[in-house]
């Protein structure tokens, strides 16, 4: 009885804790996580090209990305807790309360990003 009380304890444990790689910026800034199969990958490189061509408004919008890269820290396991397979490209939002709030296989545009991010009652609350 003990054994099966701690044991599940124990799961109860592991489902609550918040995850570390992105704990850090929960309720202080939203995070773009970008997997790619090599950063030579096509969809990789355009993504890239519309980040660089809107910095403005990822800062204004305190918006950090993660280029999750094989072999990069925090890659495998952002991977498997996301679900994202090594030979996929995928871009996911995760919004400042640590959920995930967009998910797309393609390069994502900026205009959706900050229209999507701009919709939300947290960003709106930030512009007042």
């Amino acid at each position: 009885m003990f054994t099966l009380l701690f044991f599940s304890s124990f799961l109860i444990g592991i489902t609550q804790q918040p995850n570390p790689p992105l704990e850090r910026y929960r309720w202080k800034q939203r995070v773009l996580l970008v997997f790619a199969p090599a950063e030579t990958a096509k969809a990789f490189s355009e993504q890239k090209t519309i980040f660089r061509q809107h910095e403005t408004g990822f800062r204004e919008r305190e918006l950090v990305v993660l280029d999750l890269l094989p072999g990069g820290k925090n890659t495998e396991a952002l991977r498997r807790q996301f679900g994202v397979k090594p030979q996929e490209f995928t871009v996911i939002l995760i919004g400042k309360d640590g959920g995930e709030k967009l998910r797309r296989p393609a390069p994502v545009a900026a205009k959706e990003l900050f229209d999507l991010i701009d919709s939300m009652p947290m960003r709106q609350r930030e512009r007042q």
